[in-house]
């Protein structure tokens, strides 16, 4: 009998020991997550193209969104991105065509928390607990097209992907991160 006693003591305090990792995990886990909002972009570059040739741009229509301010402020970014990059746009027939689209979609986001009970935590303390919030989000994504005009070939493509801001007035940062993010990996024209 006594022997069982300490094997429960045993057996109490190894799962004391593993709720207290585990809320360590959870805190450091829970910290990554604050930071990973921030966009995910992947960009396609054709190798064989000399971007240095091109000079001007117009808009090619894509698939925008339902609301006319979110298409302005989509391209308001994107031409911002491209005049600092040097390129000129024109009303039509520029060296490239540029177009977007976007998407949106809704998803769960489910988060768990571990606590423990108490100031202090050892075997005598009564067992922790968990917590799961569950909250719906949405999350876009926004393909970039650089289109060469003569051709009707692609040559440069960027892809963002990133949780909407539940405030519409953040929608417009969120925006020019994602664009900021793409075009940082737009090929350099040489100068001249």
């Amino acid at each position: 009998m006594r022997w069982n006693g300490w094997k429960d003591r045993a057996r109490r305090r190894a799962g004391a020991v593993r709720r207290v990792a585990g809320a360590g995990l959870v805190v450091v886990g829970g910290a990554l997550a604050g930071c990973a909002h921030e966009p995910a972009t992947q960009v396609m570059v054709n190798p064989s193209i000399d971007f240095s040739r091109y000079h001007t741009y117009s808009w090619r229509e894509g698939t925008p969104p339902p609301s006319k301010l979110t298409d302005m402020r989509i391209m308001a970014s994107v031409e911002k991105q491209l005049a600092d990059r040097g390129l000129r746009r024109v009303d039509h027939g520029g060296d490239l065509a540029v177009t977007y689209h976007l998407s949106t979609e809704k998803r769960l986001d489910i988060t768990t928390y571990d606590y423990v009970n108490g100031p202090y935590w050892n075997y005598y303390w009564g067992p922790g607990g968990t917590q799961t919030v569950v909250k719906e989000v949405r999350e876009g994504t926004l393909v970039v097209d650089l289109i060469d005009r003569k051709r009707n070939e692609l040559v440069w493509r960027g892809i963002g992907m990133d949780r909407l801001p539940d405030n519409p007035r953040h929608v417009a940062k969120r925006v020019d991160d994602v664009t900021e993010q793409m075009f940082d990996q737009f090929p350099r024209r040489a100068p001249g």
